[in-house]
């Protein structure tokens, strides 16, 4: 018995959770929104799936930045931990890699941030620029 391992990677991408991407040929840019309102949420499912549109953007020729920003104003409050629990037993064991995707991505990446923003750094030699709206309270 043979196992499809392209399906199972290609049915990663179906059925997008708070996830999608665009890209456009003429400006080289690939953008990531993060789209689960209020607050954009991420959960387990849509980690591994902006892994996976990073891996295809590093790829893609087409792409030369890479943005990543929220809609509705908010870039992200973070992941879903309410729901860990009920990640299956080993499926934590991607969590670090799927978060570090952006860090990996070959391209340059930009994250802009609105309004609520969590930001989680795994490295010193993260290559991602943050960029503030330019109208930011303190």
């Amino acid at each position: 018995m043979s196992k499809d391992y392209a399906e199972r990677r290609a049915a990663i991408l179906r059925n997008l959770d708070g996830v999608h991407y665009e890209v456009d040929t003429k400006l080289k840019v690939g953008s990531l929104w993060l789209d689960r309102p209020p607050l954009n949420v991420i959960s387990y499912r849509g980690r591994s799936q902006i892994a996976a549109v990073m891996e295809a953007f590093g790829e893609d020729t087409d792409v030369r930045v890479v943005v990543i920003r929220g809609k509705n104003g908010v870039y992200t409050s973070g992941g879903d931990v309410k729901a860990f629990p009920q990640i299956e037993r080993d499926g934590m064991s991607h969590l670090a890699w799927n978060i570090a995707a952006p860090e990996r991505c070959p391209k340059p990446v930009i994250c802009v941030l609105e309004k609520y923003a969590r930001v989680w750094v795994s490295s010193s030699q993260w290559h991602v620029i943050f960029a503030l709206p330019p109208k930011i309270r303190f």
